[in-house]
């Protein structure tokens, strides 16, 4: 066998050295891409969670912005019932007063015409007064100050499990939001609003309204009952509320 030219054999190990530089050139070239790739996607994973972070605090104030709307629209609204309660008061007040000024000159202008019929005007007066005292006692209730009811120890036996375990709730941990409740009682919000306007409405709690969200206490009137009710066996849960009426309206 002849032997490899010199030319050869250097080529060779020419292009052998070439091949290994370039596999290494690329090995080198390979991990630092697969260095930056992983760069990359923990600094895309850092941002995916900020991101996910101020979305999740934008959504809390925007839920906290529309309770409080929520809760200005309710006033807004108790507020102009209130008004138009109070408008149609005046309009009864109005004619009742302006019927007795009329009644008033018609007997003042008699007493002065007939000293002899002062018997007969001072009945007729005494008449008037009367059904003045019955208008007003007819129409005092609509009032919104005079509309408070009067609770008694047997009150709670009017109310759902849910508004008992509230005025409960009140009475244990002291004054509390809506959204609160909210969360304690497993209801939605607009059930707990209308639950806690019922309540205020009937004076079983009591609002206040110096501070946004508005927050409920129970009444002084009606912690006694609910005091007693606590020491006692507990109320049935909502849960089992709901079972009950089920059962009774399948039946």
């Amino acid at each position: 066998m002849p032997p490899f030219p010199v030319s050869d054999v250097l080529s060779l190990i020419v292009t052998t050295t070439a091949v290994a530089g370039i596999i290494f050139a690329f090995s080198i070239s390979y991990r630092r891409l697969k260095k930056a790739q992983k760069t990359y996607e923990e600094r895309h994973e850092k941002t995916i969670t900020t991101i996910n972070a101020l979305v999740t605090t934008a959504q809390n104030r925007l839920q906290q912005q529309t309770e409080k709307i929520d809760n200005v629209a309710y006033e807004a609204q108790t507020a102009r019932i209130s008004a138009e309660r109070l408008g149609s008061r005046i309009d009864h007040l109005t004619v009742g007063v302006e019927t007795a000024l009329q009644a008033s000159r018609t007997v003042i202008r008699h007493m002065v015409a007939a000293r002899e019929q002062v018997s007969t005007l001072t009945k007729n007066q005494q008449a008037l007064q009367e059904q003045i005292d019955l208008l007003d006692n007819r129409y005092r209730g609509m009032l919104p100050e005079t509309e408070a009811r009067t609770i008694t120890p047997t009150a709670l036996t009017n109310l759902t499990a849910t508004e008992v375990q509230v005025l409960q709730i009140l009475t244990k941990e002291g004054p509390k939001p809506a959204s609160e409740l909210k969360t304690i009682i497993g209801r939605t919000r607009e059930h707990t609003a209308r639950l806690m306007k019922k309540l205020f409405n009937e004076g079983y709690v009591e609002r206040d309204v110096r501070k946004i969200p508005f927050t409920y206490n129970i009444s002084e009137k009606i912690r006694k009952p609910v005091e007693d009710s606590l020491a006692k066996t507990p109320p049935p849960s909502p849960t089992q509320e709901t079972k009950n009426s089920g059962t009774q309206a399948s039946t």
